[in-house]
């Protein structure tokens, strides 16, 4: 909350520590979240866009694991658009040891650029 999270914020957490979504009283982007859901063929039509739409959905903050969850049936393509759109759409605000979940290394938290022109949301539940 310390880096300029707002009332309303979205926020999407690609692989990992998803109790940032209860840290923060952020919600995800879309409805569909799960890292297994983002990063692999998940047997339902709407996950094979979900990273895509969340991504397009430009929410205020991004987490990505350090070293990021490396699962068994990611697509490496999901992880190159991850990696183009933090690289256009986002900056990289800082680094955070992992202490809440327990797991081994940290996770990094982007910020959106412009925030003013897409910090609207429509209710997508």
């Amino acid at each position: 909350r310390h880096s300029g999270q707002r009332k309303g914020d979205r926020i999407l957490v690609t692989d990992r520590d998803m109790i940032v979504y209860l840290a923060t009283g952020a919600e995800p982007p879309t409805p569909v979240f799960h890292p297994i859901q983002l990063l692999c063929n998940f047997p339902f039509a709407a996950a094979a866009s979900a990273l895509a739409d969340s991504l397009d959905r430009h929410p205020a903050f991004v987490v990505v694991g350090e070293p990021s969850l490396h699962l068994q049936c990611q697509i490496a393509d999901r992880l190159t658009l991850l990696q183009a759109r933090l690289a256009r759409d986002y900056d990289f605000l800082r680094s955070f040891q992992s202490t809440v979940t327990g797991s081994p290394g940290s996770f990094a938290v982007y910020r959106l650029k412009d925030r003013l022109q897409t910090n609207v949301y429509t209710d997508l539940y």
